[in-house]
């Protein structure tokens, strides 16, 4: 990164950058609040992807209540281990874990597909409604 000139900067930016330079206090609170907003980026990226893995897998007490906390622990860091450890490597080794993923909410459409057509044939009752409230209020105009 370079190091724009001063002679190229406008005076309120010349200005601001010769306080920051000069003040002990600026550089300070620039540094602590950089720092401090660096680790809560960091801290972002390590708890949300433990969040989710920990709420998916506490799922499954809904559908086997015998499940102990410890299987839900360890399944979960397992997890977790194995997603940050193929993690630097990119997401072209994350991909192949897609057909997996499709596979299981198929098989979840699969399961509830009553409920789907019954919410699809709703939507569609609603939308012809729709249609038809429209037609009257035009005609009506």
């Amino acid at each position: 990164m370079e190091r724009v000139l001063s002679a190229e900067l406008r005076f309120t930016n010349k200005s601001a950058r010769s306080f920051i330079e000069r003040s002990r206090i600026a550089r300070f609170v620039l540094k602590t609040s950089s720092i401090f907003g660096v680790s809560l980026v960091i801290a972002d990226g390590i708890l949300t992807p433990a969040q989710s893995v920990l709420g998916a897998i506490q799922g499954l007490n809904v559908v086997k209540q015998d499940i102990r906390s410890a299987t839900i622990m360890g399944i979960s860091c397992t997890i977790l281990i194995f997603l940050f450890l193929i993690q630097p490597f990119g997401q072209q080794e994350l991909l192949a874990l897609s057909p997996l993923q499709s596979l299981s909410g198929s098989y979840s459409i699969c399961r509830s597909a009553s409920t789907l057509v019954f919410t699809y044939i709703l939507l569609l009752c609603s939308a012809n409604k729709l249609a038809e409230l429209r037609r009257i209020r035009f005609v009506c105009s």
